[in-house]
């Protein structure tokens, strides 16, 4: 009878060992699982670095003209006095620049880094000359400014450029070791020892300021684990540090936690691992550091926010020493090196806030950067510009008033590749469409020969306006006064599908039944149209993420079956050159770009373009004065330099003509313009006015006579004037 309880408890005891014993193996189960997960998926999710576009400096620059000294403070490099800059500093003395550029980890870019002097004559590069090499060179790409850092994840963004475990100098492991972790290879993931020491130390100071937290914790706890100093923490971390040592190797865990060990911040930005503090604070790689820099990387370890030389140099000196005196004692380094270590100042660059950036593009090519993340990419040069992002900001204050919807794009007709977009005010998705947008499009079949047909008209064929008083005007003229007219003048001329066919050429399609498309294009899609007549007929797609190793000719598009020479006229007609009088037409092409302005329900489209820049600005804003657009556009558009013009295509001419009858000019015709002509459609009569007595505009365009037949137009060649079709 009395074995009755006996059993009892003991059947009890065991239910209740054996829950124990499963609820562990549950846990060791779960430890497991993280610890996997950690080393296998979070540890490999690593940051995307989002920068600009790298810049070429060539000999024979101008260094005004380039931007050198702006260019250089966007790569991060600040100017100094001393004759010999250091890593990311640069300086000018007598009649050379001196640059200091830092060490640069984007991988096939070409970007050069270490002391660089480039010899002037004046404000020209004379040559350029590479210390490191010893080596002169025709140019040197800088490296690029960083735009923006993005995760897989949904955690926040930072600074993390893991590097393996081997190419980190054995002298800087050698000091984190010391100073972190001595027994790191002797331990299972916690090292007893060192934790009675530090309980002690910490007894006796009556305060916490050592712990015993091994390597392997250390990374738990960075990685995994909330920073709070609470038994459960302690618990849960000292089970996933053993299970790490278990189940991974040293190097592994060495090699994870000198990846992702914070070492400060750099702006919003924390800065993990040694390679990228290395970057950052001294401007060199992991290969370069000196002895006393790989001591001062592992005091930083410690307490980042106190033992930093930019706030506390002190500090960071006495903290250095001792490490650099670790190392002497372990024979890492010899007494020579030593003394030299601890005579050098603690120098750290002088890190720049993060320059001018672009959130706007950044979310426009982060669709296309996320896409490339799951193959490994990590680097994204853009076609981004910083200065020309600058100078749109400081164009567009005047309108960011908080309730004006704006866009801006400036962008590489040829390639497509964005080089500085703005978006400002209200949400707002730019569309808003209208018949005008596609006008100078329309004129491109009139302009062109059909097969066995004479071109319908040329630039100064003269049309008829019914709503004018003064009846025919030239095509040019006409355009600027009522393209309305004009446009249903060409639909009957050349027809509805022949104008449906060249607006497909530009990815322009009309919905069944229209001629032009009235519904809302977004300033993307308008400058991928107005792409098309910048590059007399390629098509591209808008980008601001070029693919690496791409040339330019891979990044255009499909080329269309427009001919050049159409296109080449409707550009120099946007260029208003009636205005221009009697000059070369090289000058007229080079100095003025192709402009276009319309408004919509909506607001203002402004177009402006030649074959080097297409701007595109989209403003919900009605009342928006011409002159103030100009100014914009003159902004952008500075005259470019004789061996940069564009020459117009093989089958254009010029003439000199009078821009009252069309024809070509005599000696009395008071005024002359240079027009454009596809080779056997230039004029061949001479102007017969005599340009006296009655006023040459009555003369020419008399107005309309019995109702509304229009008097006779001046007499012009046939190929000039509009065909009997």
């Amino acid at each position: 009878m009395s074995r009755g309880p006996t059993n009892k408890i003991f059947s009890t005891l065991y239910r209740v060992t054996k829950m124990i014993a499963l609820l562990f193996a549950c846990y060791l189960a779960i430890v497991v699982g993280v610890v996997v997960w950690m080393f296998e998926v979070k540890l490999t999710r690593l940051p995307a670095f989002v920068y600009a576009a790298p810049y070429t400096i060539r000999v024979g620059d101008n260094i005004d003209t380039i931007h050198l000294t702006e260019r250089l403070a966007s790569a991060g490099l600040t100017k100094t006095t001393t004759a010999i800059p250091q890593p990311g500093e640069w300086s000018q003395s007598g009649s050379g620049i001196n640059i200091h550029f830092r060490y640069c980890p984007i991988a096939g870019e070409g970007i050069i880094s270490g002391p660089v002097t480039l010899n002037m004559d004046w404000k020209l590069i004379k040559s350029i000359y590479l210390a490191t090499s010893h080596a002169d060179v025709s140019e040197i790409t800088i490296e690029p400014q960083l735009l923006s850092v993005l995760h897989e994840s949904e955690g926040a963004a930072e600074l993390c450029r893991p590097v393996p475990l081997q190419k980190m100098p054995s002298l800087l492991i050698d000091a984190v070791l010391l100073t972190e972790d001595a027994h790191f290879f002797h331990h299972q993931g916690i090292d007893i020892p060192s934790v009675i020491e530090a309980v002690k130390t910490n007894i006796k100071a009556r305060r916490y300021v050592q712990g015993g937290s091994t390597i392997s914790q250390q990374l738990i706890r960075m990685t995994i684990l909330h920073p709070e100093k609470t038994m459960g923490r302690k618990i849960n971390e000292a089970f996933l540090a053993l299970a790490a040592d278990a189940i991974y190797s040293k190097e592994r865990i060495l090699s994870a936690y000198l990846n992702r060990v914070y070492l400060g911040h750099w702006g919003s930005l924390p800065i993990k691992g040694v390679a990228e503090a290395a970057r950052h604070y001294f401007g060199k790689g992991l290969s370069a550091l000196e002895p006393e820099e790989c001591a001062l990387l592992a005091a930083i370890i410690r307490a980042p926010n106190v033992i930093t030389p930019y706030k506390h140099p002190e500090r960071a000196h006495g903290r250095r020493n001792t490490i650099l005196g670790l190392l002497l004692k372990e024979g890492k380094i010899n007494r020579e090196q030593y003394e030299e270590a601890i005579n050098t100042p603690v120098r750290m660059r002088r890190m720049n806030t993060p320059g001018v950036k672009s959130a706007a593009f950044v979310d426009l090519i982060k669709p296309e950067a996320a896409k490339n993340l799951s193959t490994g990419r990590r680097d994204f040069v853009t076609s981004f510009d910083p200065l020309l992002q600058t100078a749109v900001e400081g164009a567009m204050k005047r309108y960011d008033d908080g309730n004006v919807s704006y866009h801006f794009i400036l962008c590489d007709p040829n390639t497509g590749y964005i080089r500085a977009y703005l978006t400002g005010g209200p949400r707002w998705n730019g569309e808003g469409g209208a018949v005008d947008a596609f006008a100078p499009l329309a004129l491109l079949p009139a302009l062109t020969a059909e097969k066995g047909k004479p071109v319908k008209l040329a630039l100064t064929s003269q049309v008829c306006l019914p709503d004018q008083t003064s009846g025919m005007l030239t095509l040019r003229r006409a355009f600027a006064l009522d393209r309305e007219s004009l446009l249903k003048d060409v639909v009957d001329r050349v027809g509805h599908d022949r104008i449906t066919a060249y607006f497909r050429e530009f990815g322009v399609r009309p919905a069944d039944g229209e001629v032009f498309p009235t519904r809302g294009f977004t300033p993307i899609q308008m400058s991928e149209t107005y792409a098309t007549l910048a590059n007399l007929g390629k098509r591209v797609s808008l980008s601001g993420l070029p693919h690496p190793g791409q040339t330019t000719a891979e990044s255009v598009g499909r080329k269309t079956n427009l001919d050049p020479g159409p296109l080449f006229l409707v550009n120099y007609l946007l260029k208003n050159s009636d205005s221009l009088g009697d000059q070369a037409p090289a000058d007229a092409v080079r100095n003025k770009p192709s402009t276009y302005i319309f408004r919509d329900q909506e607001g203002l489209w402004v177009v402006a373009y030649r074959r080097d820049l297409l701007m595109t600005w989209r403003l919900k804003n009605p009342k928006e004065k011409a002159a103030r657009v100009t100014k914009v556009i003159d902004t952008f558009f500075p005259p470019l330099p004789d061996d940069v013009q564009a020459p117009p295509p093989d089958d254009i001419v010029f003439r000199k003509v009078c821009p009252y009858s069309g024809s070509r000019a005599t000696s009395i015709c008071p005024r002359v313009i240079v027009e454009p002509f596809i080779k056997g459609t230039q004029p061949q009569e001479w102007c017969t006015h005599s340009h006296d007595g009655e006023s040459i505009t009555s003369q020419a365009h008399k107005g309309r006579v019995n109702g509304n037949k229009p008097n006779k137009p001046p007499k012009t060649s046939t190929a000039a004037k509009p065909s009997s079709e």
